[in-house]
Parts: C-alpha cells; structure tokens; sequence
C-alpha cells in the first residue's frame, strides 16, 4: 500500500514536470522586484531605440557621465525588467546564467556603449510590451517591444 502512494505519487511529479515543461517554453518567467529602482542622476542611461520589434536580438545602449566625479557601473550584469498592470517586474534570465565581474569607470562627459545579446540570456521572442534596462540599481529608458 506505501509503495503505491509512492508510485503514484512519483508518477504525478513526473507528469507534472512533463507539463510544466512543455508549456509556455519560448515564454519567460517574471520575478517581483525586491527594492526600489531609481532613475540615474549622475548619468544618462538610454537605449539606442526606443520602438523594437518582436524578432529583436540584441539592444544596444549608451551611458554618460553627466556629472562631475567618475561614475562606475558593472559592465555586463543587467536585469531586463518588464511593465505590468502591477508594476515593473523581472525577466528572468536562462538556467545557469552568469556575468563576468568586470567594472567600467566613467570620467566627466565620457560615454560607454554596451549591448545585451537577448538570445544569450533570454527564451526569444520577447513578450510584446514596455521594459527597461536595470544597471546598479538604476533604470534605462523605457522602451516598446511591438
């Protein structure tokens, strides 16, 4: 009789998994924010465009020191947020995504291109809709996903 229970038990985690699996797989999960986003002060943060269509690949974006002390900012970690009736929250990366911690540092009035290869970290296409880019806490642009 336990052994059945732990059949059948096993056999609809299996079938649950088998489910969960197939469903929604180019699709995206969406994860709460857990701390205020600000939009930056010291510097510009925008991305190439502002309109992209489904079939994007990659979005290149500019920062800009616009102050007068340097501003340093992580060169490849990012988090691609995405707006709901409840507010912004979380793409969530691919399985077993990593950045390299490397450092870019800004002098007054210098600027740094950057680009996020999306099929690198994301199940494309991406879901029609406004996101940003998030660096340090701070927001990019909002930008349109047709």
């Amino acid at each position: 009789m336990i052994f059945m229970k732990s059949v059948k038990t096993f056999l609809f985690i299996i079938f649950t998994l088998l489910i969960l699996s197939s469903c929604g797989a180019n699709e995206n999960a969406l994860l709460d924010l857990e701390r205020d986003i600000a939009q930056p002060q010291n510097f510009s943060f925008e991305t190439e465009r502002t309109e992209y269509g489904n079939d994007v690949k990659a979005i290149s974006y500019l920062i800009t020191d616009t102050s007068n002390e340097e501003v340093t900012f992580a060169t490849e970690a990012f988090e691609l947020q995405y707006k709901t009736d409840d507010g912004w929250k979380i793409v969530a990366f691919k399985k077993d995504t990593e950045f390299n911690e490397l450092a870019t540092v800004l002098k007054p009035g210098e600027s740094a291109k950057g680009e996020i290869q999306l099929e690198k970290y994301y199940n494309l296409p991406l879901s029609s809709g406004e996101y940003r880019i998030v660096k340090e806490l701070y927001a990019s642009n909002v930008f349109k996903v047709n």
